[in-house]
């Protein structure tokens, strides 16, 4: 244990210092001797703790040298390791599960796992918010969920949580402003820099430059335009996010084609307490009387979203905030997800799998395979009903199918060929070849 502790603060000095590489190399040297500790005490939870703290930090490491996919999976480990710790034993244990998420998010959004980045992002905050947060804490969270949100959400949600941190961590010094100097600065800036680009996005020129201003007197000089975030990342990559499509914005455009929005638009629009804002998708329906409606609000953002062959950007808003109405549902065990998933199943699986196929189509080959790995868990779920419908059968065949070929896209050969033979089985199985658009590509 002495050993790989010395190696983890070695690689925090690497790390401080900005030689990531090496700082992941001594890391991953210290997590295979907390491994072998595991292996050989498998009953000693300290070595579980030990484990989890530094599959943690080596998630920063690798993420700080570009190695995101590498990132998200040992903090996989990590959120495992943790998880195996008796509560009892370890208080802070779901606030440590909760890092990993936090952290996890980060990741995938760099990479355009949207589905999975918000997941995180919105199990992160869960617990979070089941105790109260200090200041500091909570511009930390915001910040988080600001920037994520910017990336991978929608912006509107992004800008709100933005606002909160920047109100929460700025204090008046007599005529100046000025931001804690701890850990709190970083996240402020994170905040700072999603309102000035989502404002400059949406037209609100003054507001961006308000910020500007806020942030210059603040560092004591001229900020660059582009600042080294995730959303910065995002912005310049080859699939930017449209900081103007808000949920809302979609709404708009549906209506624009003729759909009648007005009972979306009431559930989106729902009023709360200026204490508890919608920060987050699944904030819509976080309460008995809102969860109990939320399969059939994502039904209707579904039905919207095929309204838009031409407009994917929009199809995919509408998609993401159903997706994550229907993980509310299901995670509330509302009465239509746990006894009407054969009505409701197959309208979740049918729009992640357009929005699969389209993000293919676009050659965003990360956002697809996280597309089709939600969409893989929902087919599985309407296994039950395929053998009496013969339609929810072909819909499970295009989703398997689906996925594989997406995983062969990506490069994951063995995986794709996996899927692809399951499949053929349940075709086979239940008679059908899948049904829909592309089903045969």
């Amino acid at each position: 244990m002495a050993q790989a502790q010395a190696l983890v603060r070695k690689a925090d000095g690497h790390e401080a210092a900005g030689r990531f590489d090496e700082a992941s190399r001594l890391s991953l040297r210290a997590l295979d001797l907390v491994r072998q500790l595991r292996e050989r005490e498998p009953d000693v939870h300290e070595h579980a703790r030990m484990f989890g703290a530094t599959a943690y930090t080596l998630g920063a490491k690798l993420a700080g040298a570009g190695r995101r996919a590498e990132a998200v999976a040992v903090l996989g480990e990590a959120e495992k390791a943790y998880e195996s710790l008796p509560a009892a034993s370890f208080p802070a244990r779901d606030d440590w599960v909760a890092d990993v998420r936090a952290r996890r998010a980060l990741g995938h959004a760099h990479r355009g796992a949207r589905l999975s980045a918000l997941e995180d992002l919105r199990a992160a905050f869960r617990q979070y918010r089941s105790h109260p947060m200090v200041p500091a804490e909570a511009v930390r969270t915001l910040g988080v969920a600001a920037q994520v949100q910017a990336a991978c959400g929608d912006p509107g949600l992004a800008l709100a949580c933005a606002k909160r941190a920047v109100n929460l961590a700025l204090t008046r010094r007599g005529p100046r402003l000025s931001v804690p100097t701890d850990g709190t600065f970083a996240y402020f800036l994170w905040a700072s820099d999603v309102m000035r680009c989502v404002l400059a996005a949406q037209g609100e020129h003054e507001g961006a430059a308000a910020v500007e201003q806020v942030l210059v007197e603040i560092a004591g000089g001229p900020l660059p335009a582009r600042m080294p975030t995730l959303l910065g990342d995002r912005l310049a990559s080859d699939s930017p996010p449209d900081l103007t499509l808000t949920l809302t914005a979609a709404l708009d455009a549906a209506e624009r084609e003729g759909a009648d929005v007005t009972a979306a638009r009431r559930f989106v629009r729902r009023p709360r307490d200026e204490a508890d804002p919608v920060l987050l998708p699944g904030d819509r329906a976080d309460r008995p009387e809102t969860a109990a409606v939320a399969a059939a609000h994502a039904v209707e953002l579904t039905g919207l979203a095929r309204r838009f062959a031409g407009q994917p950007a929009a199809a995919a808003r509408l998609v993401v905030d159903a997706h994550h109405l229907f993980l509310v549902a299901s995670e509330a065990q509302t009465l239509g997800m746990r006894y009407q998933f054969g009505d409701y199943g197959p309208h979740w699986a049918t729009a992640l799998l357009a929005c699969c196929r389209q993000a293919r189509a676009d050659g965003d080959l990360v956002f697809a395979v996280d597309l089709g790995r939600w969409m893989v868990a929902v087919a599985e779920r309407l296994m039950p009903f395929a053998s009496v419908h013969p339609e929810v059968a072909a819909l499970v065949v295009d989703c398997v199918r689906t996925d594989g070929q997406v995983l062969v896209d990506s490069g994951d050969v063995e995986a794709g060929r996996t899927a692809l033979a399951t499949a053929a089985r349940i075709a086979d199985r239940y008679g059908r070849t899948g049904g829909g658009p592309g089903a045969g590509e």
